[in-house]
């Protein structure tokens, strides 16, 4: 529609070296001035990114802080986009890993994770549950397509004040 905007998330990561298997999930490479050849891959077939999706969703988990170098010494950035996991089962946020243990075993991913993605939404499944990856981020509390939800990651960024969820955890 025209004067709308849709906003589409890529999560992506930056590798070191190739991820086995993953060469249809190959965004681009790239040169680094220092560090050299670098990979940069959509996140939903990285098994670090998905561990850590993850992780921060059942845990309460935030965005890690980001900062800069000037004359002044380090200084954190607050100007950009920030997330928060959220935990369905009690509602609480920013539990930390050890009190979030007990809610579940973490997932097991495939060395090789197979994304699918249908009607803007790329499901990885893991045992007993999916990880939804929002490729276009939805008001917070939309309900899943299908199972009970265990928790979800909210983000906000500038000009977004509400937050609006970008993945979720859902048990099938």
């Amino acid at each position: 529609m025209p004067g709308t905007e849709e906003i589409l998330q890529i999560p992506v990561t930056y590798r070191g070296a190739p991820l086995e298997n993953a060469e249809p999930h190959l965004i681009t490479e790239m040169s680094h001035s220092v560090l050299g050849t670098r990979w940069v891959y959509d996140g939903a077939a990285d098994p670090v990114f998905l561990g850590e999706l993850e992780r921060a969703i059942r845990t309460g988990g935030t965005n890690v802080k980001e900062f800069m170098s000037t004359d002044e010494g380090e200084v954190e950035r607050t100007d950009i986009a920030s997330v928060q996991g959220v935990n369905d089962r009690d509602g609480s946020y920013g539990l930390s890993a050890e009190a979030a243990h007990p809610l579940a075993e973490t997932l097991s991913f495939d060395p090789n994770p197979s994304p699918t993605t249908l009607a803007g939404t790329t499901m990885v499944r893991a045992g007993e549950a999916d990880l939804e990856i929002l490729r276009f981020p939805r008001a917070a509390d939309s309900e899943a397509s299908s199972g009970t939800v265990l928790g979800r990651l909210l983000g906000t960024w500038k000009g977004q004040d509400d937050p609006v969820l970008l993945a979720r955890l859902v048990a099938h």
